[in-house]
């Protein structure tokens, strides 16, 4: 078990080095009018950056607990917290849907250029790939958690996608002044059924990836990342 948390915690520590060193940029071009932001509080209307930001809260809070486990020899019981498990679940939800919504979405519409900065690179690809195969793999639970309550994972994007939904359709952002995020958030531009099969979508998607990421996790936290894997790990680092 101590060799799963050790694990966890080098990927809490990679993630938040790769959110610092990717987010402090870019809230610094945010500083300066003529970037895409056009001001600091023009920073938050991506969701890649504010899924990002909570993905590193939650690592860091996850992290907090896993020193007091490896470091000062508490039961690593306290890791096996449904709350915490929660909050993990919503981090991997949100950054598996930046990385949809990159792939299928911005990518054909931008381009390369969407992926190919390191900014861009670690907040829509590799931070999304790290804690996935962290929640999977690593993250535990006290107990099942029913279907109904792994929907919990969906409240970060949900908060999120109704803020920005509902200044678009008040028109504090629209088209003209160059804030709407993403091109499906462009209600009154795009033909109907475009934003309707888009925003669905993520909807569904959303909802779908929590019952799967908490299935996946019920599944193959134990069996594909088990006994065997522990002692391989423990092998080669005791070698080292």
């Amino acid at each position: 078990m101590e060799k799963k948390i050790l694990l966890s915690f080098i990927i809490n520590i990679i993630t938040i080095i790769l959110a610092f060193t990717s987010l402090t940029p870019e809230i610094i071009k945010s500083l300066n009018k003529n970037y895409m932001y056009q001001n600091f509080f023009g920073f938050f209307r991506f969701f890649t950056n504010d899924g990002n930001i909570y993905s590193t809260i939650v690592s860091c809070i996850l992290l907090s607990y896993q020193i007091t486990v490896l470091f000062f020899n508490l039961n690593s019981n306290i890791l096996k917290n449904n709350y915490i498990y929660l909050l993990c679940l919503g981090s991997s939800v949100s950054e598996i849907i930046i990385l949809l919504v990159v792939l299928f979405l911005l990518l054909p519409h931008f381009g390369l250029s969407i992926i190919t900065p390191y900014e861009m690179i670690n907040l829509h690809l590799l931070i999304p790939i790290l804690i996935t195969f962290r929640f999977i793999f690593l993250d535990k639970k006290q107990n099942n958690i029913s279907i109904l309550k792994s929907l919990y994972g969906t409240i970060p994007i949900s908060i999120y996608g109704l803020i920005i939904f509902f200044l678009v359709v008040f028109k504090v952002f629209t088209k003209e002044n160059n804030k709407i995020p993403y091109p499906f958030f462009e209600i009154y531009t795009n033909s109907w059924y475009f934003s309707f099969l888009s925003i669905g979508g993520i909807v569904s998607a959303t909802f779908g990836l929590c019952i799967l990421l908490n299935y996946l996790n019920e599944k193959l936290n134990d069996k594909l990342f088990g006994y065997e894997t522990i002692r391989l790990i423990s092998d080669v680092t005791d070698d080292i």
